[in-house]
């Protein structure tokens, strides 16, 4: 099959979120004298993917997950430390987090120029587009959607609408999303009737059911199916 545009997830995608939360996380910490355990980075994990599955949902809004996370963190573990200050602190360090996945900005460059770039993502606008502009993928890309700038996320078709009409209302068969998100962003691809790649770094053998076009487990992998 041959695409016109590629929509592609960012976290978990073409940056390492976890190796960007976990970084943002301690140096938050360390800024208000807590000592980074392990225990304590799987409660947040645990407290925040719970918040994030809810946003996909459309349970909550973006500027609940911002602050709720911390409180709850706070309160399991008993942590003497104010929450929004710390939340505050945990999003600038995020906002600096420049953690690409290995050869994602080259392959992305690469794939530019014979296809055209949106990037598709759910997440804080104040976080993103740091990154994006510190990573070079702005440039790469010719639209943006972030869920939090234009108040609905993926997997909701409505994402995909806004996305489209940005795009210029391209035919969907030849148009495909590629993202890590089984819940966000396959989901979200195969509701709207285009093709979908899942990159699944983590192996996992679970496909809830969707009806995936392509899977792979490294970017790399993805020119050759592209071409």
């Amino acid at each position: 099959m041959t695409y016109t545009w590629l929509l592609f997830d960012l976290d978990g995608t073409l940056l390492d979120y976890d190796a960007a939360e976990a970084a943002a996380l301690k140096e938050s910490l360390e800024e208000s004298d807590v000592a980074m355990t392990g225990d304590l980075a799987d409660v947040y994990r645990r407290v925040n993917r719970a918040l994030w599955r809810k946003f996909e949902a459309g349970e909550v809004d973006a500027k609940h997950i911002r602050t709720q996370r911390f409180h709850e963190l706070v309160e399991t573990l008993d942590i003497d430390v104010d929450p929004e200050e710390l939340s505050e602190r945990y999003i600038r360090h995020l906002a600096a987090s420049t953690h690409v996945r290995d050869g994602a900005r080259e392959i992305v460059a690469d794939l530019a120029e014979d296809h055209r770039i949106a990037i598709v993502t759910n997440g804080l606008a104040d976080v993103q587009w740091p990154r994006l502009r510190a990573t070079g993928f702005d440039e790469l890309a010719e639209v943006i959607v972030i869920s939090d700038e234009v108040g609905v996320s993926k997997p909701d078709p409505a994402f995909f609408d806004l996305a489209f009409e940005r795009m210029g209302q391209p035919d969907r068969e030849e148009t495909i999303v590629i993202g890590d998100g089984l819940t966000s962003d396959i989901a979200g691809g195969v509701t709207y009737g285009i093709d979908t790649c899942w990159v699944n770094h983590a192996g996992q053998d679970d496909r809830l059911g969707l009806d995936i076009t392509y899977e792979i487990t490294e970017l790399d992998e993805l020119p050759p199916i592209l071409r």
